[in-house]
């Protein structure tokens, strides 16, 4: 099985299911304060910033922080966002592991084809 370099799918294999009708989820989780460590998350508005909590998360999450997003912005939102607002992500396993958790073809994505249209752009120089 294609991990896409995430220890969370070793966890819990069947994450693209258990992400659409959660069995596991509490309900208590938070996002991890050290995805977001630059941020003073006192004042944080999760709303404004869903956008990077997402993306880290996607990044650099565990399984009780995709249960966290789940809770704050549901599945569809965050399907939503992840194919139509994030321009980027750190690498490109993180996108493929975003679309495929998601169910988003990946050359849907808008990260795909800002990267796409950057190397056109370096490639015409």
């Amino acid at each position: 099985m294609e991990t896409f370099g995430h220890k969370v799918l070793e966890e819990v294999p069947d994450l693209k299911e258990e992400l659409k009708s959660p069995t596991k989820m509490t309900g208590l989780e938070k996002v991890s304060p050290s995805l977001l460590w630059e941020y003073n998350l006192d004042n944080f508005d999760w709303e404004e910033m869903s956008r990077i909590v997402i993306q880290r998360v996607c990044e650099r999450g565990h399984l009780s922080d995709f249960y966290a997003i789940l809770k704050l912005y549901g599945y569809s939102r965050i399907r939503e966002i992840i194919k139509d607002k994030i321009k980027c992500f750190y690498h490109s396993n993180d996108l493929l592991f975003a679309c495929y958790l998601f169910d988003i073809d990946v050359k849907e994505a808008a990260a795909y084809n800002h990267v796409e249209k950057r190397y056109k752009i370096l490639d015409d120089l």
